[in-house]
């Protein structure tokens, strides 16, 4: 049988571990907002997603095969509403560097559609926002 999130749990555990960079320079109890963001919301949330497709997933455990990719296809959704709003919203914050921006260190939302894609290659990839404008900025 194929894990169908082998790369997504990858990247999970070499990002997390690595915690999104701050485990470089800073201790876990002096993260910056955008850090404490991504290590309190984006983490769990993305675990969530992943073990909701493999229940029995566990990064030191033995290896598990997710049967599905959906809750995580979900997440990525989510992230491509929030990278919107943060584009909008905060486009020189740390979060948008962090989670969006491509940079030396790679891009996480990147590399996770990547490794979605490469899990999943029937995935069309994240939607874009402006495929689905909001009536108030609808122009005819």
């Amino acid at each position: 049988m194929s894990d169908k999130l082998a790369h997504v749990k990858a990247l999970f555990h070499a990002v997390t571990l690595d915690g999104f960079g701050a485990r470089r320079y800073v201790g876990h109890h002096r993260l910056d907002r955008a850090r404490t963001f991504l290590h309190t919301v984006v983490a769990p949330a993305l675990w969530r997603a992943i073990t909701a497709d493999d229940p029995g997933y566990d990064p030191l455990g033995p290896p598990t095969d997710a049967q599905g990719t959906a809750a995580v296809r979900y997440f990525v959704t989510f992230l491509e509403a929030h990278r919107e709003f943060e584009r909008l919203a905060h486009p020189h914050d740390e979060l948008w560097h962090i989670l969006y921006q491509p940079g030396q260190e790679g891009c996480f939302f990147d590399d996770l559609c990547a490794a979605l894609h490469a899990d999943d290659p029937d995935w069309a990839g994240p939607v874009p926002f402006v495929a689905y404008p909001p009536a108030i900025h609808h122009h005819p």
